[in-house]
């Protein structure tokens, strides 16, 4: 019987490593200095692995990831929060939380509804190429499949 996610990690204990792995390669491959996988849980943002920062959890109503994922496998990156009008008052973008200017993330979907994302950012307006958002959609399958709920 497969080992079930634990609160703390969100993924199985032989997976943590590999989770932690899997955020630093989306760090170093998309050039940002912060990444995190973010697990979506009720009315929270729960933030499982981190790269560069201290995660924390926060508000699925203040989540960056929340506002902008569906259920599509796409990458959704910006160049600048700071110049999205949905996002200036974003406590993600504002400075109550963080300052997050350059952005992406991929959706983690399963059976069809999005549980997370594996997100990078930066403090910096930056923007990703079409191959950092291909590989950032690769590194999200993968974490999907460490996190996903195990029957």
């Amino acid at each position: 019987m497969p080992t079930p996610p634990t609160p703390e990690t969100g993924a199985a204990p032989a997976a943590a490593p590999e989770l932690g792995e899997l955020v630093r390669a989306a760090a170093a491959a998309t050039g940002m200095p912060k990444a995190t996988v973010n697990l979506f849980d009720g009315d929270r943002q729960r933030q499982v692995g981190s790269h560069g920062f201290a995660g924390t959890d926060s508000p699925l109503a203040d989540s960056v990831c929340a506002q902008v994922t569906g259920t599509a496998a796409d990458v959704y990156a910006f160049t600048d929060l700071a110049e999205e009008p949905g996002f200036t008052g974003n406590p993600w973008v504002d400075g109550r939380s963080a300052r997050v200017r350059g952005y992406a993330s991929a959706p983690l979907v399963v059976g069809g509804s999005t549980i997370g994302t594996l997100c990078v950012f930066d403090e910096e307006p930056r923007a990703l190429s079409l191959q950092q958002c291909d590989r950032l959609a690769e590194l999200a399958g993968e974490v999907t499949g460490l996190v996903a709920p195990r029957a």
